[in-house]
C-alpha cells in the first residue's frame, strides 16, 4: 500500500530538456576575442578609406612605389593565408580572408597604371572590399558554434 506522504509525479514534459552548453577553455574564448578584434579593425580601415575616398580627402600619389609596395604585401599576404593548410571549421573563415586580402592589393596595384581621375575609385573598390570583408569573417566569428 503506498504511503500517503509520498509526492506526485511530475507530469512529463514534451520537450526536450536544456542541455547544458559545453564550456570552452579561456584559450579559446581569448583566440576568437582577438579574431573578432581584428575584423573589426580591418572593417574600420576599409571604411575609412571608402570614406576618404568618397569624401575627397584622399589625393592619388603618381608613380608611388608605396602603392606598388602596399599592393604587393597584400597579394602576398593574401597568397600566404590562401595556401596555408587549414582547419575544416575555419577553412571558409580563412578563404575569405585570402580572397579579400588578394582582391585589394590588386585594385590598390592598379592605382600608379591607370588614369589620375579613376584612382579613387580604386581606393574606393578596395576599401569597400575590406569593410564587406571585415563585417562577414566579424559575423561568422561570433556565430554560434555547431555542437554535432
Amino acid at each position: 500500500m503506498p504511503e500517503a506522504t509520498s509526492q506526485p509525479h511530475a507530469p512529463q514534459s514534451r520537450y526536450q530538456p536544456i542541455q547544458p552548453r559545453t564550456q570552452r577553455s579561456p584559450s579559446q574564448q581569448s583566440g576568437n576575442m582577438f579574431r573578432m578584434l581584428n575584423e573589426i579593425v580591418v572593417f574600420l580601415l576599409g571604411a575609412l578609406l571608402l570614406v576618404l575616398s568618397i569624401s575627397g580627402r584622399l589625393h592619388v600619389p603618381r608613380g608611388s612605389a608605396a602603392l606598388l609596395l602596399l599592393g604587393a604585401v597584400l597579394i602576398y599576404w593574401g597568397a600566404r593565408v590562401g595556401m596555408r593548410r587549414s582547419l575544416p571549421a575555419t577553412r571558409i573563415y580563412d578563404r575569405l580572408r585570402a580572397i579579400s586580402f588578394i582582391a585589394a592589393g590588386l585594385a590598390i596595384l592598379n592605382v600608379p597604371l591607370i588614369p589620375y581621375r579613376y584612382g579613387p575609385i580604386a581606393f574606393r573598390i578596395a576599401g569597400g572590399i575590406l569593410a564587406l570583408r571585415g563585417l562577414a569573417a566579424a559575423a561568422y566569428v561570433a556565430r554560434p558554434k555547431r555542437t554535432d
